[in-house]
């Protein structure tokens, strides 16, 4: 049997119900559950509104993934792929294993106030259980190989889930240029934890007006809004 790296983003409290809309949208997240606090407390939450700087003051990206066996999985909030293991990520000399990948319509981050159609969010956990996001825009375009393997597939039930018929390469959901801005930031779900590596991509991939259409259609709008930068340093490396 394959073991499936995952990680559940925004585990819910017991009984505890969030989601993108009304009382249990965003704005509300803090007052479901004290276990959310942070979603309103917290100072270092994600997403962000980025502006490109110019410098070098990170440290290159360094991806090693290779295809893979995997799980696609509607856990309600998006679509999800838990990966086998084998894929590591790095960022600030920090070494990561890829657990899992999720997208978002529109993008949770904005660059210079504006959304991109959609992004997908790479989730690695370290040995010691800090995790770092890596996060791709996606504009619309002509047709992705690779997300179409993936979106054959997609569950349309809540709670639902298959065995991928095609190994995922996630190289081919990547741009051949890593320049990023990096941050400390937070998970975008409940419980909103902080201590998360974030390194958001400057360029993004291409994906078609159908492709993305369908995700929305089956998950919907699913993007928190922007939080205040505070006092974080953001680094570029171009």
């Amino acid at each position: 049997m394959i073991a499936f790296n995952s990680v559940a983003l925004g585990m819910n409290a017991e009984g505890v119900h969030w989601g993108y809309e009304g009382h249990e949208g965003p704005s509300n997240w803090a007052e479901l559950s004290e276990d959310y606090a942070l979603c309103s407390a917290g100072k270092t939450q994600s997403p962000i509104d980025i502006s490109w700087g110019h410098s070098n003051s990170g440290s290159p990206l360094i991806t090693n993934y290779d295809s893979t066996q995997s799980e696609i999985l509607n856990n309600g909030h998006t679509i999800q792929v838990n990966l086998g293991e084998g894929n590591t990520f790095k960022t600030e000399g920090r070494l990561y294993n890829l657990l899992q990948f999720h997208f978002h319509t529109p993008s949770e981050n904005t660059v210079d106030g504006e959304h991109y159609p959609m992004e997908m969010h790479l989730v690695h956990a370290d040995n010691d259980g800090n995790l770092a996001v890596l996060a791709v825009m996606f504009k619309s375009g002509k047709k992705n190989q690779e997300l179409a393997n993936i979106w054959s597939q997609m569950p349309i039930e809540s709670g639902a889930s298959s065995l991928l018929n095609r190994t995922v390469d996630p190289n081919n959901l990547l741009p051949t240029d890593f320049s990023a801005s990096l941050f400390q930031g937070s998970l975008t779900t409940p419980p909103c934890s902080e201590g998360v590596a974030w390194n958001v991509l400057r360029n993004p991939v291409e994906a078609s007006l159908e492709q993305i259409t369908k995700f929305e259609g089956i998950v919907d709008k699913n993007a928190r809004p922007v939080q205040p930068i505070n006092n974080r340093l953001i680094k570029h490396f171009n």
